[in-house]
């Protein structure tokens, strides 16, 4: 009877043995598999934190509440350590794509890249925009929110008409999409197995009283732009977070637009923190976000930190950007982007729409 009991204990012994000493290493493992160790944010302003309580440009950027220092936070990882944040304000994907090479030992060190990039290439052609309806020079962004304002439908309707301004918006449109060839090219070659994640640019002036034919029209061109980076990064095999669905079911309430600032407030960094955090798979359900408007599917693997200083380089404060571009060459290695932007009214240009169903849209809004 003993002899029995005994062949039968020693197997459940090493059994015992083997669950109290595999278990924590799995675990440590599965940990590290859903969390990245290291963390690295590029892009404008939307990603620095600007406007927002104890951001201070040209300081630290990990003090305030910005939407990817709340991420950083909930994946336990330290600003200036194991997560660089190298957004800079009022940076157009030019911009980018000739700081991104000097970033080289930060890329490659990282597990997650999250970017927002785009909305300056538009935003810094706002007041020449407000000259040609005004008929006057423009400088500033305030200056252009009231020509905006007082502009009638028929204004924006002529604008999308005309010639010269579909020429300017094409090849802003085309520089972008070199410059996003260039900026995903090089982070791919350099780390082919970051898990990188694209933010959409949301539109401030959706619905907001007093700008909501500017809103139609700025919506149009904001689609552009997030289409070039949506089949940008989709050829390249990154990920997308549409941003626009949220911050644009209340504009006036989720960013400073009341004030001509279009960056999102606290309320508006909370947003996007909880739709990102959703689509990583940080949120209470653990559920990744798959639709195809959100996300193409990107491996996650394991990085060493990166020993970096804990802040961005000195940056103006401004609310609106500069008003000058100029153009990066794309990547050699760069995949063809499935669709070319065509114009005001090209199939994927200004208008995605045939140019008399905007016409429509326009003519049946009153400002308000």
């Amino acid at each position: 009877m003993m002899t029995i009991l005994k062949k039968g204990l020693v197997p459940a012994l090493v059994m015992l043995v083997c669950i109290t000493l595999c278990t924590p290493a799995a675990f440590a493992s599965e940990q590290q598999d859903a969390s990245p160790m290291t963390m690295l944010a590029l892009g404008d302003s939307l990603t620095t934190g600007y406007g927002l309580d104890n951001y201070v440009p040209g300081q630290s950027p990990y003090l305030c509440s910005s939407y990817v220092n709340i991420i950083a936070q909930t994946l336990g990882l330290e600003g200036g350590s194991t997560y660089i944040n190298r957004a800079v304000n009022g940076d157009r994907s030019a911009d980018l794509a000739r700081l991104i090479p000097s970033l080289e030992a930060e890329v490659r060190s990282a597990d997650l890249i999250i970017i927002t990039i785009g909305g300056n290439d538009l935003l810094s052609i706002v007041p020449a925009i407000a000259s040609q309806i005004a008929g006057k020079s423009i400088t500033s962004f305030e200056q252009a929110m009231a020509v905006f304002s007082a502009a009638t439908p028929e204004t924006y309707t002529a604008l999308l008409a005309d010639p010269a301004f579909c020429q300017q918006m094409e090849k802003i449109f085309a520089d972008l999409d070199a410059n996003l060839k260039t900026i995903m090219g090089f982070i791919q070659q350099t780390a082919p197995d970051a898990r990188v994640v694209f933010l959409k640019q949301y539109n401030p002036f959706k619905n907001v009283p007093g700008f909501v034919d500017f809103g139609e029209f700025a919506g149009r061109m904001l689609d552009s732009i997030n289409q070039g980076v949506e089949s940008n990064a989709l050829a390249y095999g990154f990920e997308v977070v549409d941003t626009t669905s949220v911050i644009e079911a209340d504009a006036m309430g989720l960013t400073n637009i009341a004030q001509n600032d279009i960056h999102p407030n606290e309320a508006g960094h909370a947003e996007i923190a909880k739709l990102l955090a959703a689509h990583l798979g940080l949120s209470e359900q653990g559920e990744q976000e798959t639709s195809s408007e959100q996300s193409s599917a990107a491996p996650e693997t394991d990085a060493s930190t990166s020993e970096e200083q804990d802040t961005n380089p000195p940056a103006p404060e401004v609310t609106a950007p500069e008003t000058t571009q100029q153009e990066s060459d794309p990547s050699d290695t760069a995949p063809a982007t499935p669709k070319d932007h065509k114009g005001c009214t090209g199939s994927a240009g200004l208008l995605s729409v045939p140019l008399a169903l905007l016409v429509g849209i326009l003519a049946k809004k009153k400002l308000k």
